[in-house]
């Protein structure tokens, strides 16, 4: 029971530390989170009921113009971002990474709204 606690303890201080680095990142990338909201907002009607994944969605936004940001994480925090907004939509699916640096990790797969 106790090794029980301890990764609950783990698991909620891993995402407090999450939580705390989006934060961060996010702080030091206002101005292109913004830039990247707005083609979300733009594309919105376009893009409707498609599923993707944040790579996916990243790609699509540097098609539009969005240059990378000044910290790979960034992405994340948009993603978590547009989420927020209701512009992206959980699935509930998952899937693999395209992006050969991830790994084919399981990413999870969002749906434009």
């Amino acid at each position: 029971m106790n090794d029980q606690m301890s990764l609950f303890n783990e698991q909620a201080e891993g995402k407090k530390l999450r939580d705390e680095g989006m934060e961060r990142v996010t702080q030091h990338n206002l101005s292109w989170l913004s830039s990247g909201i707005a083609i979300m907002r733009q594309q919105r009607n376009k893009m409707a009921g498609i599923e993707a994944t944040g790579e996916m969605v990243k790609h699509h936004l540097m098609k539009c113009g969005l240059p990378k940001p000044a910290h790979p994480n960034a992405w994340g925090a948009m993603i978590r971002q547009a989420v927020h907004l209701h512009l992206l939509v959980d699935t509930g699916k998952s899937t693999h990474a395209i992006d050969a640096k991830s790994h084919a990790c399981r990413v999870p797969v969002w749906r434009w709204s």
